[in-house]
């Protein structure tokens, strides 16, 4: 998304919860790309991220203010949403109905949020 959008020439907005680096968005954008932060309770955490976003020269910050608190979402608890990803029978019926996906998370890996990746726990 963030190739089509810089050939384009429509800003992309890349979000902490993503699975791009700051740094990735910024080198495919040739750091055009916006970033959006959702802020953290921790302020050393998003001081570092701010910063990341400022060396990766994104021109604008985006900041959310309109969700003080996680949301309730029964769905994703219903269905098991977990990060990361938990594998269960419906999870594994998922895979074999989009084999080129499940084939390329094999080649590349299980996805996961590279902005929050540094900070969080080894394991």
């Amino acid at each position: 998304m963030a190739k089509a959008a810089f050939n384009h020439n429509i800003p992309f907005i890349l979000s902490t919860v993503t699975t791009t680096s700051i740094e990735r968005a910024s080198e495919i954008t040739e750091g055009k790309s916006w970033f959006q932060l959702y802020h953290p309770t921790e302020s050393r955490l998003r001081d570092d991220i701010i910063k990341r976003a400022a060396a990766a020269e994104c021109p604008v910050l985006v900041i959310l203010c309109d969700v003080p608190t996680f949301g309730f979402r029964p769905r994703d608890i219903r269905n098991g949403l977990a990060m990361p990803p938990k594998m269960n029978l419906s999870n594994i019926l998922q895979v074999f109905g989009r084999p080129h996906w499940g084939i390329e998370t094999l080649k590349h890996g299980i996805p996961s949020f590279e902005v929050l990746k540094p900070y969080m726990p080894k394991g």
